[in-house]
């Protein structure tokens, strides 16, 4: 597999990264909190919260043996996400690289049609990044303000999966 051809994580981590010298590495534990079904009495408020239960849990996921990725990811993702961040992950660590830090989302909008949902938000990336998977040092650094389009459909369970990532690329 090329290396463009991997990576949903690796990409989106990169274009939130940009690739900058980081401040502070380390390597937080984070475990995902939030419910995820479209139960809530606001249906946006739902999609907010599965969207960022998906940073949470992308964020998390490399503790996971490699056997459990898909099942735990694909709680908050569905294809073609679910496959494009597990071989995002799988490229990372064959490259003896893991994720850290979190993420602090900034939806400025979201828009509902039936069981699917766009949503546009501002992330602050400027806490997470790539590391040295044995040392933990940080090799990137993301950053303050970079814009990032996600799209999440209801699944019949009732819960709202993250199913495309896209980086529109300017700021926010």
């Amino acid at each position: 597999m090329t290396r463009a051809g991997s990576i949903s994580v690796l990409v989106a981590v990169l274009a939130a990264a940009g690739c900058t010298t980081p401040a502070q590495p380390g390597l937080p534990t984070r475990q995902p909190t939030t419910d995820t079904s479209s139960t809530t009495a606001n249906p946006k408020t739902a999609v907010e919260a599965a969207y960022d239960e998906y940073w949470k849990v992308e964020h998390m996921i490399m503790q996971l043996p490699e056997s459990e990725w898909r099942a735990a990811m694909g709680k908050v993702s569905a294809d073609p996400q679910l496959g494009r961040v597990v071989d995002g992950l799988r490229s990372l660590r064959s490259q003896s690289l893991t994720l850290y830090g979190s993420v602090t989302s900034r939806v400025s909008s979201v828009d509902i049609a039936g069981d699917r949902a766009t949503l546009r938000d501002c992330q602050d990336a400027s806490k997470a990044g790539q590391a040295d998977a044995a040392t933990g040092k940080a090799k990137t650094v993301g950053v303050l303000r970079s814009p990032v389009e996600a799209t999440l459909d209801r699944g019949n369970d009732g819960s709202w999966r993250v199913t495309s990532l896209s980086y529109p690329g300017g700021t926010c």
